[in-house]
């Protein structure tokens, strides 16, 4: 419920992508669970583990991680051998995303260890932060006031992230 109008963000996040695998060992569930190491606690584990360092994110840093289990094993009588996950590290700058890269990691890779599974986590290159100059926007806004005087322009930060930062 804010007026319309046209929002530029003087700059947005970057990113660090990731996939993570835990991989415990398969074991009837019913019958000798007790034989497996259960990788989708690891993974939840690990989740919880990376909610609990949320506040230590600094709010200007802009900093989010938003992971998804994208296989949580294969059958409902068997305890889940291999458990995948992605996500990103997204940030204001990068000295902030690889700082709280690393705090993720140690996480995911505490909570395998105390489950007793593996972790095979791999951090690949995502994108680099934007900041627009103070004359950039400047000129933006000039723009949209003569295509429609006296619009509202919106200016903050923006928490996505895109190639263009690159």
């Amino acid at each position: 419920d804010s007026e319309p109008g046209f929002n530029i963000n003087y700059g947005s996040n970057g990113c660090i992508a990731k996939t993570m695998t835990f991989k415990g060992v398969s074991a009837h569930a019913g019958g000798s669970p007790h034989n497996g190491v259960n990788a989708l606690y690891a993974a939840n584990l690990a989740l919880n583990a990376a909610n609990a360092l949320r506040e230590t994110f600094i709010d200007n840093n802009h900093i989010r991680f938003h992971p998804i289990i994208t296989n949580g094993g294969d059958v409902v009588n068997a305890i889940p051998e291999t458990v995948t996950m992605e996500s990103y590290v997204r940030g204001a700058s990068m000295e902030d995303i690889v700082k709280v890269n690393k705090k993720i990691n140690r996480a995911m890779a505490a909570s395998a260890a105390a489950i007793g599974a593996k972790l095979h986590l791999r951090d690949i290159p995502g994108y680099w932060t934007r900041n627009y100059p103070d004359d950039f926007r400047k000129a933006f806004v000039e723009a949209a006031e003569q295509v429609i005087p006296g619009v509202k322009v919106y200016d903050s930060w923006g928490t996505a992230c895109s190639d263009m930062g690159d």
